[in-house]
């Protein structure tokens, strides 16, 4: 740790919490809530999703007296930190004067602090900087589940701090007033990347629009023009650290993030190369033209196999990525919760103009899809830049150089 401004100290959480035994404590085991146990109305169960989204209004579990009072140990008041610590780990947020009276789930960790001895708001800013840090990224990379496993270990981190409350205040007033301006910023931008994402898809719109609507061309069922391939399933065993060929799961299909090896020799089917075309089914969902070596696609995603002469690749791509969204609408659901089968998929009706028509047409989206996507990148750019200046300002404040 860099050494501190001389007006600093260093605490720890048994510190600066109201009682060392209640006050920093994780939800209950699995066991001790199950579903079994929720009623419709009652104490509220506060879940992992009130602390990433800072929303105290989400979630409708509930438990009845009996149950309340069996766990009040792990009851949440207002003004008690909860903090997300399985799967999202490190969103912390703060119980509204007007929150329901509650308990955690296993998901969470709450910490009531003794307002007497640090500053709040300090001591959640504070925490967010410390998720940022490699040192506790690094605790969780690569993990299947992240998971904030041990209290105990959470007790030891130090926690550098102002000896005194009103320079606590002045540095939390201090980030507030600048965090206030950029994130304006960041919320133009995340709205200017919206629109522009929005007219990267009435682009597919307009042009697939022209060419359904043209009588000439023909209309067959995706199955007709493509083999769909089943990804394999795989046993948690199968799954290697490091290995031969990597396992394209859903959760990496659009990321280079936590990837599965195996060393199985499989039907050539079930491996995929560089420029064959994916498709997502579950979670993440819709096509991607493989840019990766030569891999395993997992059961939740589909290789399409073009078996019609009359049919190009990047057509196929832009028309699937263009019916995803129809699928989306149709569904009225999010995309984390989109599920469709391979016998919906391989219903799906397609348009195949000639194999002139089909260039003009891909010709036509990579051009206008072009500067949209320069657009994209360098509001991307700016979003990020804003984004690594909020941290840069956290990793300041609590060295005491701001």
């Amino acid at each position: 740790m860099d050494k501190l401004p001389k007006e600093w100290e260093i605490k720890y959480l048994p510190d600066i919490v109201l009682s060392k035994k209640t006050a920093i404590k994780r939800g209950p085991f699995g066991s001790a809530l199950k579903k079994e146990f929720f009623v419709n109305e009652g104490y509220k169960v506060y879940e992992q999703k009130n602390a990433i989204k800072n929303d105290f209004n989400l979630g409708d579990y509930y438990v009845n007296e009996t149950k309340f009072q069996e766990l009040k140990a792990f009851e949440v008041k207002p003004g008690d930190i909860i903090i997300s610590c399985s799967g999202t780990i490190g969103k912390v947020a703060i119980m509204p004067e007007n929150a329901q009276k509650g308990i955690i789930n296993q998901a969470l960790l709450k910490i009531s602090i003794d307002e007497r001895k640090i500053n709040k708001s300090f001591f959640v800013k504070w925490f967010e900087n410390f998720v940022l840090q490699e040192s506790f990224q690094e605790s969780v990379k690569g993990a299947a589940i992240k998971n904030i496993a041990s209290v105990s270990d959470l007790k030891t981190i130090p926690i550098p701090t102002p000896k005194n409350l009103p320079e606590q205040t002045r540095i939390v007033k201090k980030l507030d007033s600048l965090f206030e301006r950029i994130d304006k910023s960041i919320a133009l931008l995340q709205e200017n990347i919206r629109h522009t994402e929005a007219l990267m898809a009435s682009v597919l719109d307009e042009v697939f629009e022209q060419a359904e609507n043209n009588k000439k061309f023909e209309i067959k069922l995706l199955k007709d023009a493509v083999r769909v391939i089943n990804g394999r399933a795989y046993k948690q065993q199968e799954l290697l650290n490091e290995g031969k060929y990597p396992v394209i799961r859903v959760g990496n299909f659009f990321s280079n993030r936590s990837w599965y090896y195996s060393d199985l020799e499989l039907d050539e089917d079930k491996y995929c190369d560089n420029g064959d075309l994916l498709y997502a089914w579950s979670a993440s969902f819709g096509p991607k033209i493989w840019d990766g070596d030569r891999s395993i696609f997992h059961y939740h995603i589909w290789k399409m196999e073009i078996i019609s002469p009359n049919l190009l690749k990047d057509y196929l791509y832009y028309m699937l990525l263009r019916d995803t969204e129809k699928i989306k609408s149709e569904g009225g659901r999010g995309v984390g919760m989109i599920h469709i089968t391979k016998g919906d998929i391989e219903v799906r009706k397609i348009t195949l103009p000639p194999l002139v028509n089909q260039n003009q047409i891909v010709d036509k989206i990579k051009v206008l899809n072009q500067n949209l996507e320069k657009l994209l990148t360098e509001q991307q750019s700016k979003l990020n830049y804003l984004k690594a200046l909020k941290a840069s300002l956290l990793d300041k404040a609590f060295k005491g150089e701001l």
